[in-house]
């Protein structure tokens, strides 16, 4: 059978750096319960694994189904992401609870004892993907795109870059400024025990699913900047106290100058709530993973294997392993570090193949090599524009914290999106540009602060563009145009 019978339509969705476990990805993206939640699920998806690179393959008419009927139900009702929002901080308590009480004692833990606390792990980590994430990313584009048309219809292309932004920026502050809030004050007491204390408490706040840990010296370089300027330590912990009354002024200053009706103003309340579902999900997916890798640890010292291979298990596996019933071999887990593909549907991974099983899984390779080589015929691409400004610079592309070498000053720093473990070179970059994510989005905020354009959401940024093309990034449309590609 050829794989495209999977999928009526197929669409290559989604490119990063990444690996199975602990990710629940495609489980929960195709999860029965969403037919409830959401109104509507995608039955089946494609995991493909290529040499330290995910790529997600999906049904395109199925994807636009759900992302209609999402969208339709949350305009409907804009507080139902609010209730997804305590769901998801319900989740992140109850785990870390979870964890914290179970990772003293994790040696002396029952192989039975030890499973019940990964299955445990597992079903909190799947509510926070079904809530959290899956809702996020199947809704926060055609939510932006329709704020910004209507915004569009009512001022010039310039304020309409700011005026929307403004209005859908979050209520409270996101959990990284949280952290750089305390840092700060910390800072200005001049107290080196509480800066000890803060990194204990912060460490975890760059964990992507695998890591890294923030280390001791990177707090104390960021402590150090605020002690060498104390007047930015005190404007920045003003600007924190006064942001929610800050924010909310600003959006009501818009409503009345504009004269905005009430469909307008719903919009822009759905934007600004799913920009803080997304943040409450990533504070609570880089607290969990980073609890659960010592949990990881343990499971890898007792089966006596890398760690590296349960991220390229599937949960079923993980379960097995936990409990000593499954036997795994170097040759099967080299396969599949090296190219492997998960078809996952109705919640579950029904398959996990490697090419020597299956020529599905070459004949699938080709589909997506293909894809990306298309799109690189593309001289220029859209976006949503974040920060009305124009840059043009050098490419570097980065998938994870692994590509945080790469990083020069004045580069255009081009990713699928960016994660909190790219906070330390982004004041490097001159522009912005992901594939994903949208006005509240980690990239666009970040773009804000540092004033430099931003283009988000452009789906292609990855596969289009090479590590030294030279580019123009214009904040205001959300155009990107190449201008010199390089040879490769």
């Amino acid at each position: 059978m050829h794989w495209k019978n999977f999928f009526k339509n197929p669409y290559f969705f989604y490119a990063r750096k990444g690996r199975y476990y602990p990710t629940f990805w495609g489980e929960a993206h195709t999860h029965p319960r969403l037919k409830i939640i959401h109104g509507e699920k995608m039955s089946k998806q494609i995991l493909f694994y290529d040499q330290g690179m995910s790529y997600y393959i999906l049904d395109r008419q199925e994807l636009e189904s759900c992302q209609e009927k999402l969208f339709k139900k949350l305009i409907s009702n804009p507080q139902l992401v609010k209730k997804f929002i305590l769901i998801t901080q319900k989740n992140l308590l109850k785990g870390v609870n979870l964890l914290t009480g179970s990772i003293p004692k994790l040696t002396k833990l029952s192989d039975k004892q030890f499973a019940k606390l990964v299955r445990d792990f597992e079903k909190i980590m799947l509510e926070i993907q079904i809530y959290a994430d899956s809702t996020y990313y199947l809704s926060e584009r055609i939510a932006n795109n329709k704020l910004k048309e209507k915004i569009s219809q009512l001022v010039d292309e310039k304020q309409a870059v700011e005026v929307t932004q403004a209005l859908s920026a979050m209520e409270e502050p996101s959990f990284m400024e949280c952290e750089k809030n305390e840092l700060a004050k910390i800072a200005l007491k001049g107290d080196g025990k509480l800066l000890k204390k803060h990194v204990e408490k912060w460490q975890h706040f760059k964990f992507d699913y695998w890591g890294p840990v923030v280390s001791f010296n990177e707090f104390e370089q960021r402590y150090f900047q605020f002690r060498k300027n104390l007047d930015e330590a005190r404007e920045f912990v003003a600007n924190f106290k006064n942001y929610q009354a800050r924010v909310a002024r600003v959006k009501l200053e818009l409503i009345k100058q504009y004269k905005l009706k009430k469909d307008i103003i719903d919009l822009a309340n759905l934007v600004s709530y799913l920009g803080q579902l997304n943040d409450v999900k990533k504070g609570s997916l880089t607290k969990l993973t980073y609890l659960f890798d010592k949990v990881l640890e343990e499971l890898a010292k007792r089966r006596n294997i890398p760690k590296i291979w349960i991220h390229h298990l599937v949960k079923a596996e993980v379960d097995k392993l936990a409990v000593g019933k499954l036997k795994l071999t170097e040759s099967l887990m080299t396969a599949r570090m090296t190219r492997s593909m998960l078809i996952v549907a109705n919640g579950k991974c029904q398959k996990c193949l490697v090419p020597i099983d299956d020529e599905i899984v070459n004949e699938t390779w080709q589909f997506i090599e293909e894809q990306m080589n298309a799109k690189k015929t593309d001289n220029s691409f859209k976006g949503q524009g974040v920060y009305n400004a124009i840059y043009e610079g050098e490419v570097v592309i980065m998938y994870s914290h692994e590509d945080l070498k790469k990083a020069k000053k004045g580069m255009v720093l081009v990713a699928p999106k960016t994660t909190v473990d790219f906070v330390a070179i982004l004041n490097q970059a001159g522009a912005v540009v992901t594939d994903y994510g949208g006005l509240t989005s980690h990239p666009a905020i970040i773009a804000r602060e540092l004033k430099i354009p931003g283009v988000v959401g452009t789906n292609i940024a990855t596969q289009v563009l090479n590590d030294g093309d030279i580019v123009r990034v214009d904040g205001g449309k959300g155009i990107v145009k190449i201008i010199k590609r390089v040879v490769n």
